[in-house]
Parts: structure tokens; sequence; C-alpha cells
């Protein structure tokens, strides 16, 4: 759920806009088969992602007065989970679901994502 202000940020998760600023949401971890690292499922809520895009991950925890809970990450592939296949894809629009590699790191649970050049 958002929280903060309204504005340009809002209109675009609202309109679901696609050519918006990236706002993602994660929701889940899946390990990788050999255990090595995490897949994180997130919601794209706005904003394309794309493959190699450097997003900064807000932990939980993220206020803007304390910014001590986020991280600048590089995505790496990117994939649609079908039944029990995955996709892999090179970027992923607003309002799909998607598995993310190389994002796992700082994640405790949950966090939002948004793109590492945007004013905060």
């Amino acid at each position: 759920t958002y929280r903060g202000a309204s504005g340009p940020l809002y209109d675009d998760m609202i309109t679901c806009d696609q050519s918006g600023r990236l706002v993602a949401h994660t929701t889940k971890m899946y390990p990788t088969d050999d255990c090595t690292f995490f897949l994180v499922l997130a919601r794209i809520m706005s904003g394309t992602l794309y493959a190699g895009q450097t997003v900064r991950v807000l932990g939980e925890n993220y206020s803007t007065q304390d910014e001590e809970d986020s991280r600048i990450m590089n995505v790496g592939r990117l994939w649609i989970y079908e039944a029990r296949y995955k996709v892999e894809l090179n970027r992923v629009p607003a309002g799909c679901w998607a598995l993310i590699e190389g994002i796992d790191q700082p994640i405790v649970k949950t966090c939002t994502l948004v793109a590492a050049e945007e004013d905060q």
C-alpha cells in the first residue's frame, strides 16, 4: 500500500503507466535449484523494468529521513512464471509479475524497487 503524497509518482502507479517512473513491490523470494541465491518475485506497479537496469532497493524500514535501509543494485535476468516454466524476458512493463535475478542480497522479506536515478 502506498502511503506517500499525491503527485506524479502516485499518478503513474494509479494508472499503471508503463512509460512512467519505475516502482515495483517484491513479495516473495524463491531459491534457485542449486540454492546459491534467490529469485525475487515482484509486481511492477509503474514504469518498465529492464534486465541490466540499476535500481534502488528500499527495504521495509526505509524512510526519507533515514536512507540506511536502501541499496543500489543491478538487475540480472528477468523471467515471467508460466506454471512450472519460466520465460526469460529483457523487460517487464507495469502491471506484470516478474522474477528478478541479482537483487536478493539486501532483501529480508519484502522491498520496493525504484529506478536508481530517480529523485526520491
